[in-house]
C-alpha cells in the first residue's frame, strides 16, 4: 500500500513539473509569435505591457495563489480557489488598468498593449487555476490547460501565413480564455466574486509578506542593474543580464516549489519541517552546481554562439551569480518552511536583508570598482546574507518548540 501511495505522490510531482515545463515554454512561444509578426517597434511596446503582465501575475501568485496553496484539504482548495478567482474577477479592472497604463506611459500604448491589458485578469485567472488544481491534488487538470493555451500557440507558429500584428496578440489572448476555461469545468470552479471581494480585505501578514518581499526585491535589482549601466556602461548590465540568462531554466524549477511542494508540507506536522527544507535546500543545490559547472566549462565558442559579443562579459561575472543562484536555493526552501508555519516575519526579514544588501553593496561597486563582476558578488552577498538569515530563524523556532507539540 505505501508503495502504491509513493508511486502516485511522484505521479503527481511529474504532472506538476511537466505543468510547470509547459507553463514556462507556453510564456516563451507568445514572445516568439508576436515578435515573428511585429515590428521592432510594435514588439517592443508588447514586450513592455508583457513584462508589466509577469510582475502583476507574480504578486497575484504571491498574496492569492498563496492562500490557495496553503489550504490543508481538497475541499478547502476547491473553496479558496474559488474564492482567488472571484477576487481576481473584483480586481480585474484594476488590473487591466495598471498594465495598460504603465506600458502606455513607457512604450506611447497601442492596440496590442490593449489586448494585453485586457487579457491581464485571465492570465491571472489561469494562474489562480493551476494553483488550485495542484493544492485539490489535480495536476492533471492544469498540465491539460497548460497544453491547450500551449497547442494554441504553436499551430500559428506552424502556419507558413504571416500573422498581423493584432493577430498574434489576440491569438495569445484567447488561449488563455480557452485555457481558463477549461480548468475552470474540469475543476469545477465558479468563482464567488462577492465573497472573494470580501477575502480580499482579509488579514493575511504571510500573504502580504510575500508581495512586499517581491516587490523590495524586484526593485533592489533593477535598482543596482540600472546603477551598474549608468556606472559603468550598458555593458556591464548585459554581462549581468548574461549571465542570469544562462541559469534561466533554473528560475522554472524555483517557481515549481511554492507550486508543488506547498500544499504538500502544510498538511504535514511542523515536526519535520526542517528536515524537509534541508532536503530541499540539497536537491537544488545539487541542481544549481551541475548546470553551473556545465557553463563554466562551456567553450567559448559555444557561449558565443549563445549570447555573442556578451559572452565574455557574461562569463566573467558567472562565478558570482552560480553563488548567488546556490544562496538562492536555499533561501527557496527557507522561504517555503517559513510559508508553510505562516511566519510572516520571517519572510519580511529575509526579503528586506536580501534587497538592502543588494542595493548598499551593488551600487557602492559599481560607483567604487567599476566593475560587473564585483556587483555580481553584491548580489551573490546579498543571497547569502538572507540565506543565513532566514537558516538561523528556522533552527531557533524548531528547537524552542518540542517536537510533540508541532502539529
Amino acid at each position: 500500500m505505501l508503495g502504491w501511495l509513493s508511486a502516485l505522490r511522484w505521479r503527481a510531482h511529474a504532472a506538476t513539473m511537466a505543468d510547470q515545463v509547459l507553463s514556462s515554454l507556453s510564456n516563451v512561444l507568445a514572445v516568439v509569435l508576436v515578435a515573428k509578426s511585429t515590428g521592432a517597434a510594435d514588439f517592443g511596446r508588447f514586450s513592455l505591457a508583457y513584462t508589466v503582465l509577469t510582475v502583476v501575475v507574480g504578486l497575484n501568485r504571491a498574496y492569492l495563489g498563496n492562500r490557495v496553496s496553503l489550504s490543508r484539504d481538497d475541499a478547502a482548495a476547491h473553496r479558496a480557489t474559488a474564492l482567488a478567482a472571484g477576487g481576481m474577477v473584483v480586481l480585474a479592472p484594476a488590473v487591466a488598468l495598471v498594465v495598460w497604463l504603465v506600458a502606455r506611459v513607457a512604450s506611447g500604448g497601442g492596440t496590442l498593449v490593449v489586448i494585453a491589458a485586457l487579457a491581464a485578469p485571465v492570465v491571472c485567472v489561469q494562474d489562480l487555476l493551476r494553483f488550485g488544481a495542484v493544492a485539490s491534488r489535480r495536476p492533471s487538470v492544469a498540465l491539460v490547460s497548460d497544453a491547450i493555451w500551449t497547442a494554441c500557440l504553436v499551430v500559428p507558429l506552424l502556419l507558413t501565413a504571416r500573422l498581423s500584428p493584432v493577430q498574434a496578440v489576440a491569438i495569445w489572448a484567447a488561449g488563455a480564455v480557452v485555457s481558463a476555461v477549461v480548468a475552470m469545468a474540469h475543476l469545477g470552479i465558479r468563482p464567488r466574486v462577492l465573497a472573494g471581494w470580501r477575502s480580499l480585505r482579509e488579514h493575511d501578514p504571510v500573504g502580504r509578506s510575500l508581495v512586499v518581499g517581491r516587490l523590495l526585491t524586484s526593485s533592489a535589482s533593477l535598482v543596482a542593474i540600472s546603477a551598474s549601466a549608468a556606472i559603468i556602461g550598458p555593458v556591464a548590465a548585459g554581462s549581468l543580464r548574461g549571465a542570469s540568462t544562462l541559469l534561466g531554466p533554473l528560475n522554472g524549477i524555483f517557481a515549481l516549489i511554492p507550486l508543488s511542494l506547498t500544499p504538500m508540507l502544510v498538511r504535514r506536522p511542523r515536526s519535520g519541517d526542517l528536515r524537509a527544507c534541508v532536503a530541499i535546500a540539497c536537491t537544488l543545490l545539487v541542481l544549481v552546481l551541475t548546470m553551473g559547472g556545465a557553463l563554466l566549462l562551456l567553450p567559448p565558442e559555444l557561449g558565443t554562439r549563445l549570447l555573442g559579443d556578451s559572452w565574455a562579459g557574461a562569463r566573467a561575472v558567472l562565478p558570482f551569480t552560480v553563488a548567488e543562484y546556490c544562496s538562492i536555493s536555499v533561501t527557496a526552501a527557507l522561504l517555503l518552511a517559513a510559508k508553510v508555519r505562516g511566519d510572516a516575519r520571517a519572510i519580511s526579514v529575509q526579503q528586506a536583508v536580501l534587497a538592502v544588501v543588494v542595493v548598499v553593496l551593488g551600487v557602492g561597486a559599481a560607483w567604487l570598482t567599476h566593475e560587473a563582476r564585483f556587483v555580481a558578488a553584491a548580489f551573490a552577498i546579498g543571497s547569502v546574507a538572507s540565506a543565513a538569515t532566514g537558516a538561523f530563524t528556522l533552527v531557533r523556532d524548531t528547537r524552542r518548540v518540542p517536537a510533540a507539540a508541532s502539529v
